[in-house]
């Protein structure tokens, strides 16, 4: 008997091995190559080894109870309350796991998620929209968000077409305020001869002539500091803030109306705003003088890399590579990915013993190409379809030194779409001269309201340099045993 809530469910003996032999752990083959991978590394084998028909897989059992598969789907044996009681768990296990980590939502066509990650750009690519006057939705994407701290510099207006579900905007605010002058350390006094402090040394800073950024802060510093005013003005987190203008009222008791600084055409190059969107496209359109205060937060606890990818560019081989630097096991924990790569190797090799070659007839031999290690991928330059000049780079394949099959991505950044039979495509300047490199790691917060969010984050950073894989097509190896070697 088991207890399920405070209901008292009669199981079988033999109810809970029907779960572990419905969703099994299969053990694998040792002799098999497809199962490789698992067995060659010994802490995995081990692992395998010990829940292998003594444990069921948990996740292929959430997986099948979103796809709307019953509890008691495949396992016989069950009365009326047992399933009901089943049904109930299963709700919860499921409403559990979607509360423990955040996952994009599941095509139920394809069963992979709709995830905002674009493998062609290596980067993030998302939308969102708030409502706006007159029952029109503001779409904002992020074309172009590497990973990390979300900010609303990420973010540029969209034109295209509402995305739908934006709730309507609040009525405006009129709030009366009393200005503040700017205050920072080392300011001019307003007061003539009046002594200053010399903490801050603006004459020590020595801009170059090209340091404009340097040059502007010196020059609002020194010139402009007493015309800057602050006004307190909160705003929640997830809005988008439109100041319609400020209504001044002088110590005489006029009235004048300041509208927002930036206005003017989105495309003109002499227009100076800051922390304002740009509108995507080349059209004249009106310059956007809203806010955005993005729903981020300050501190995120980021977990150890579990998937590294270095794309990097060989001249000599005049292609591009993808190297597997870290690579997760089957086991999930994180191995670096030319020890992984050399012990299967080692395994293969030890399964099917390389042929002795026959004593040298010539002092030299040719090789037709030599190999690289398993765990740097290629990728070749192919032409954009419809394109003579532009091209793109695919992912490729190198043979096997054991059995000569083709050698797979094991990084799921890499192994973009090979388990549907679908070819990866990378757009070729996303590769620039200096690489690029991906990384995955999970990274735990807590938001506001005290829940703590758990996801799978991917955030790619500026490569090192080029690299060379060491790849040689067409060459003589001297076959000459050294001094002294036993003939």
């Amino acid at each position: 008997m088991k207890l399920i809530g405070r209901t008292p469910i009669l199981l079988g003996p033999n109810i809970r091995q029907k779960y572990v032999d419905r969703y099994p752990v299969a053990l694998p083959d040792p002799r098999a190559d497809a199962d490789a991978p698992r067995v060659a590394h010994p802490e995995v084998w081990s692992a395998l080894q010990t829940v292998a028909g003594r444990r069921m897989d948990g996740y292929e059992f959430y997986l099948a109870l979103k796809r709307g598969r019953p509890a008691h789907d495949g396992i016989d044996g069950l009365v009326g309350l047992q399933r009901d009681e089943l049904a109930k768990l299963a709700r919860r296990l499921t409403a559990w796991f979607d509360t423990l980590i955040d996952q994009p939502a599941e095509d139920p066509t394809t069963h992979t998620g709709n995830t905002a990650w674009d493998p062609a750009r290596l980067e993030h690519r998302f939308s969102v929209a708030a409502g706006a006057s007159g029952g029109a939705e503001k779409v904002l994407t992020a074309q172009e968000y590497p990973g990390g701290t979300l900010d609303w510099h990420a973010f540029s207006v969209d034109p295209a077409g509402p995305l739908g579900g934006a709730a309507p905007p609040p009525a405006p605010l009129n709030r009366t305020v009393f200005p503040a002058p700017v205050r920072f350390s080392g300011m001019p006094l307003p007061r003539w001869w009046a002594v200053e402090d010399g903490r801050t040394n603006f004459a020590a800073v020595r801009p170059d002539s090209t340091d404009l950024a340097r040059l502007v802060f010196l020059e609002f510093a020194l010139v402009y500091s007493n015309d800057w005013f602050q006004l307190p003005c909160d705003l929640p987190t997830g809005t988008v803030a439109s100041i319609r203008g400020l209504a001044v009222t002088d110590v005489f008791g006029r009235k004048l109306w300041i509208t927002p600084a930036g206005a003017g055409d989105d495309a003109d190059w002499q227009r100076w705003s800051m922390f304002t969107l740009d509108t995507i496209g080349d059209a004249s359109v009106p310059a956007d003088t809203d806010l955005l205060l993005p729903s981020s937060v300050p501190k995120v606890a980021e977990g150890p890399v579990l998937e590294e990818v270095v794309l990097v560019r060989d001249e000599s081989a005049n292609m591009v590579w993808g190297v597997e630097q870290t690579v997760r096991l089957p086991t999930g924990e994180p191995r670096r990915g030319s020890e992984v790569a050399a012990e299967i190797l080692a395994h293969r090799l030890a399964l099917h013993p390389p042929a002795v070659p026959p004593p040298a007839a010539a002092p030299v031999r040719y090789e037709a190409m030599n190999t690289v290690p398993e765990n740097w991928i290629p990728f070749v330059p192919v032409h954009v379809p419809g394109q003579n000049r532009q091209i793109r780079l695919q992912r490729a394949a190198m043979l096997g030194a054991v059995d000569g099959e083709p050698v797979p991505a094991r990084t799921a950044l890499l192994r973009e779409g090979f388990d549907q039979g679908r070819a990866y495509f990378v757009h070729e300047e996303e590769v620039p001269q200096t690489g690029t490199g991906i990384t995955s790691s999970f990274n735990r917060t807590r938001w506001s309201d005290g829940r703590v969010s758990l996801w799978l984050a991917t955030h790619r950073r500026t490569g090192r340099g080029e690299a060379s894989s060491g790849l040689a097509f067409d060459f003589l190896e001297d076959t000459t045993p050294p001094p002294g070697a036993a003939g």
